[in-house]
C-alpha cells in the first residue's frame, strides 16, 4: 500500500516496507531501494540503446541487504568512466 505524502496531500508516496517482511534480525528501511548500473552509449537519444545500457543490480529493503550489495559491487570510484551507479526508490 502506498501512503499519502506528508508534504503533498493527495499525492502518493512510495510503498513502505511492511513489518515482518524482512529476515529476522535485519533492520528494515522505510522504503525499498533499487540499484542500477548505467553504461553510457554513443547515441543516448536512441531509447533502445539507452535501455540496453541499463542493468538492475538489485533491490533492497533492509540496511543489511544494502550493505551486502555494496560489498558485492565495485566501488563507484572504480567504475569505468562511462558507467554510473544509480539508486532509486
Amino acid at each position: 500500500d502506498a501512503v499519502e505524502g506528508d508534504n503533498a496531500p493527495g499525492l502518493q508516496a512510495w510503498p513502505r516496507v511492511e513489518e515482518g517482511t524482512c529476515p529476522a534480525g535485519e533492520h528494515p528501511l522505510e522504503t525499498a531501494w533499487t540499484l542500477w548500473v548505467d553504461r553510457k552509449t554513443l547515441d543516448r537519444r536512441d531509447t533502445s540503446a539507452y535501455m540496453d545500457g541499463v542493468r538492475q543490480v538489485g533491490t533492497v529493503s533492509t540496511v543489511e541487504g544494502f550493505l551486502r550489495i555494496l560489498a558485492y559491487i565495485k566501488r563507484p570510484s572504480d567504475f569505468p568512466r562511462d558507467c554510473s551507479l544509480l539508486c532509486f526508490r
